[in-house]
């Protein structure tokens, strides 16, 4: 083999083992309804939503899924904490306020935001989350995620925002499109934790008004 098939076999070796795009879910466009007014924004405890209409779920699927609200939770105090215009909601505070009362979320979102003095709340829903198999270079299994955010105006209930994530990372000779993606993610397997936070990054950019507040 000459030196530069060599090289060249070797480069499709290299970007075959990279991954990323989207798999066998889409990233969906956030939709956005009329111009932002909120001066001030609750952000709500992430929550996982079990899928029982696909039958049974196993006890590894919800410890998955409580591992991804974890790491939202963790992804979201990062992002929220101490920044003026924004407050973080715990689940005591929550219990606090709501009791024993059952409360669907709309509902639950616009009493919570009304209780801590904010006129929008924004919601986060877990619906998968599974960890790479094997290393950086050498995963058997990717990783994937999905999750939805909303944020949802107090006094009217009017959804300022409403979007979904859902990536399955790929390598690059899966989705040859995702090059710009592999390249920024070093041509690695990346973890779950690394996925989640590129989708909640790019879902509240997406987001006009959450965007806005987050530069003051």
């Amino acid at each position: 083999m000459t030196a530069l098939k060599r090289t060249a076999f070797v480069l499709v070796v290299s970007l075959s083992l990279i991954l990323t795009g989207c798999g066998a879910g889409n990233k969906s466009a956030l939709k956005q309804g009329p111009p932002c007014v909120v001066t001030r924004i609750a952000i709500l405890p992430a929550v996982a939503a079990l899928d029982y209409d696909n039958g049974p779920v196993s006890p590894q699927q919800t410890k998955s899924l409580n591992q991804g609200v974890r790491t939202m939770n963790a992804l979201l105090r990062q992002k929220f904490e101490g920044r003026r215009g924004f407050r973080l909601v715990s689940e005591d505070q929550i219990s606090g306020f709501t009791g024993t009362l059952p409360l669907k979320a709309l509902a639950l979102a616009r009493m919570v935001g009304g209780k801590v003095g904010c006129n929008a709340v924004l919601q986060t829903t877990v619906r998968r989350y599974r960890e790479r198999v094997g290393g950086k270079y050498t995963a058997e299994e990717p990783a994937a995620v999905a999750f939805e955010i909303r944020l949802i105006e107090v006094d009217n209930g009017r959804i300022i925002c409403d979007g979904k994530y859902d990536e399955v990372q790929q390598s690059l000779l899966e989705n040859l499109f995702a090059l710009a993606k592999a390249k920024q993610r070093k041509f690695s397997w990346v973890t779950a934790a690394d996925l989640m936070r590129d989708g909640l990054n790019d879902k509240l950019s997406s987001c006009s008004c959450l965007a806005d507040m987050l530069k003051k």
